[in-house]
């Protein structure tokens, strides 16, 4: 083990140790002096394999991942050990490993500058690995999109189809209800003849618009004589000018009646 590597576990133990006298944020405390010692156990690795130490870089690699460390770039560089020592088909479930946590967790850009120096078959192999990771990835967000919507429209289709629950009527204070009405009872808009034909009560609805209602009905018509011997009255204009040879009738205005 490098001198880099016992520091930065003595550091993590010391954190570990040190946490226990301190309240809250234990467990958060631990993760990090753990993530730390990972982190360095990766780097190691990487540098191992660049130097063409490959069992020590595999060692490393592995201790790495065992340990919990969530990096595809651990996986990529343990699958390259595993090629160069010959052991392909590890490498390929490490790059397919790698590639899944990838597409997970989006760090593409911190594996390209990792896999800089990394070319030929070996990256074509890892790139491979990652567009079908992504791929992978997609088609799972996609049926659990279509699940979930799937189950949104049972839940759906089940509250349409169920009878809609009765609300309580609310109640005023001081205030009497109004009586709920009875299926079946009389009300006092029902017609009378709704058993039978309906009647007409007249075809003219005009018919009786035109009658005096102040005439007498004993009363002759007009221009005929009344019943009994009275004589009949002259129907002649009053105003008209008397006949040729008569006396003119006397003006009934003609007397003044004061005497001047």
């Amino acid at each position: 083990m490098s001198r880099s590597l016992r520091v930065s576990t003595a550091l993590a133990v010391a954190a570990v140790c040190c946490s226990g006298f301190l309240p809250g944020g234990t467990g958060a405390r631990v993760a990090i002096a753990q993530e730390s010692v990972l982190t360095e156990l990766y780097g190691e690795g990487v540098h191992a394999y660049h130097s063409h130490d490959l069992i020590r870089a595999y060692d490393l690699f592995t201790r790495a991942i065992d340990g919990g460390l969530n990096d595809p770039r651990a996986y990529y560089f343990r699958g390259l050990t595993a090629i160069e020592s010959g052991r392909s088909y590890e490498a390929e479930e490490d790059f397919r490993a790698g590639a899944a946590i990838e597409a997970r967790n989006g760090t593409g850009a911190s594996v390209g500058r990792a896999l800089t120096r990394v070319q030929g078959t070996s990256r074509m192999m890892i790139e491979k690995a990652r567009t079908e990771g992504r791929l992978s990835a997609q088609a799972e967000m996609a049926a659990d999109a279509e699940r979930r919507y799937s189950g949104q429209r049972a839940v759906e289709a089940e509250v349409l189809q169920a009878p809609p629950t009765p609300r309580p009527r609310p109640v005023m204070p001081g205030v009497q209800p109004l009586p709920v009405p009875v299926a079946g009872a009389p009300s006092p808009f029902d017609n009378d003849s709704a058993a039978g034909q309906p009647k007409v009560q007249s075809a003219d609805a005009l018919e009786d618009a035109m009658v005096d209602p102040f005439a007498d009905d004993g009363a002759p018509a007009p221009g005929t004589a009344p019943a009994g011997d009275a004589p009949a009255m002259d129907a002649a204009d009053p105003f008209a000018a008397p006949p040729a040879g008569g006396a003119p009738a006397a003006d009934p205005f003609g007397a003044d009646p004061f005497g001047s």
